[in-house]
């Protein structure tokens, strides 16, 4: 299934291509900067996740989830029981939507329903998403203000990151490692530019007791 992801993200349109129209919109709805535009590598996504351990009682929230990668990578590499991925831009949901469907095509019929049962594509802003039933919560570096707040101190890293930790995933790792003993609640540092901070800590802080925010450098 990777192998063909992978096929199908190669000819598909790329999501540092999205139209000018497309960009402005997203400025307009959610401010300026909000277009900005960044991805994971495939082989620091897939680090990540294995170390996340995902399992049948995760669901995975990537908030600003771009053309849908890892979502799909998660659901395609991992037993996760739910990936979402929250994304304002039509262009990137399109493409996302369009990978998904190209993957759900090339399955048998009970793979493809499986696989449709554990994804979910929403485009809409990620400062109202419900995020109740997420355990984890993965938001990529571009959602920052440009100088990122540091998060509150019992968020604050105990210990580095697991060795052969992703360089760009290292940040995230640390949080999580902070956040992974117990797993209690996450009281998520700021994820968005100024203007979206308070609304999405409201919004985080509705998260399920064992959630966990994850957040990358990348």
């Amino acid at each position: 299934m990777l192998t063909r992801l992978r096929e199908l993200y190669a000819a598909a349109p790329s999501g540092f291509d999205a139209p000018v129209d497309d960009r402005l919109a997203v400025e307009r709805a959610a401010g300026e900067g909000a277009q900005a535009y960044g991805e994971l590598r495939e082989a620091e996504a897939l680090r990540l996740l294995r170390w996340l351990r995902l399992g049948p009682d995760d669901a995975l929230f990537d908030l600003g989830a771009g053309t849908g990668k890892l979502v799909l990578w998660a659901a395609a590499t991992t037993p996760v029981g739910l990936a979402v991925g929250v994304e304002l831009s039509t262009h990137h949901h399109a493409v996302a939507q369009g990978v998904l469907g190209g993957l759900l095509a090339g399955l048998p019929p009970g793979d493809a329903a499986a696989l449709r049962s554990r994804v979910r594509l929403v485009r809409g802003d990620l400062r109202a998403v419900d995020l109740t039933p997420a355990t984890v919560v993965y938001a990529c570096s571009n959602c920052f203000p440009r100088r990122r707040p540091r998060p509150p101190r019992r968020a604050r890293p105990r210990r580095p990151a697991p060795p052969g930790a992703p360089d760009h995933a290292r940040p995230a790792l640390a949080l999580a490692g902070a956040l992974r003993g117990g797993r209690p609640r996450a009281r998520a540092h700021d994820l968005v530019r100024e203007r979206a901070r308070d609304r999405l800590h409201q919004a985080v802080a509705r998260c399920s007791g064992s959630s966990m925010c994850l957040t990358s450098s990348a």
